[in-house]
Order: structure tokens, then sequence, then C-alpha cells
């Protein structure tokens, strides 16, 4: 039971972290297109260098919590599973222990 509590708690904290996860790459697309509108506003024609600077430097960072996203979707499969696996054990050894019990 502990052992089922425990991996449940994982569960949980590997799903928090993908929420958050999602909610920074969504706050980071907002703000790339803060940026890039700002960038036209205060840097319209032969500035355009700076513009894409910063543009490139948004999408590393998109990119990198998206890589981070889907690692933490990842780890998050593979508790579920790990969590299954254990109700299945619980089930089972509950059967077994019932089975045991009627034969005495």
């Amino acid at each position: 039971m502990k052992e089922r509590n425990q991996e449940r708690a994982e569960v949980t904290r590997a799903a928090t972290q993908a929420d958050d996860a999602e909610q920074k790459h969504a706050t980071l697309l907002q703000e790339i297109e803060k940026v890039k509108r700002n960038l036209i506003a205060y840097f319209p024609g032969p500035n355009c260098v700076a513009k894409i600077q910063m543009r490139t430097k948004s999408i590393t960072e998109t990119k990198d919590l998206q890589q981070e996203l889907q690692q933490l979707k990842s780890d998050k499969e593979e508790l579920v599973t790990q969590l299954e696996e254990a109700q299945f054990r619980v089930a089972e050894e509950s059967i077994n222990r019932a089975d045991v019990e009627v034969r005495h």
C-alpha cells in the first residue's frame, strides 16, 4: 500500500511538472509574440539583425521547453505504467490471500 501511494505521488509530481512545462511554453510563446511586435515598432527597417537575434533566442528557449515537456510526459507515462503494474500485483496478492484463507 505504501509503495502504491509513493507511485501515485510520483505520477502526480510528474503530471504537475508536465503542466508547469506546458504553462511555461505557452508563456514563452506569448512573450515571443510580444517581443516581435515591440521589435518591429522600435527597430523598423535596417535593424533587422537585432530582431532576428531576439527571435532566434526565443525559438531556442521554446524548443528547450518542448523537449523538457516531452521528457516529463514520457516520465509520467512510465510512472503510470509502474502504478498500474503495482495495482495489478496488489489485486493479484489479494486474490492469492483470499484463496489461502479459503483453504484454511
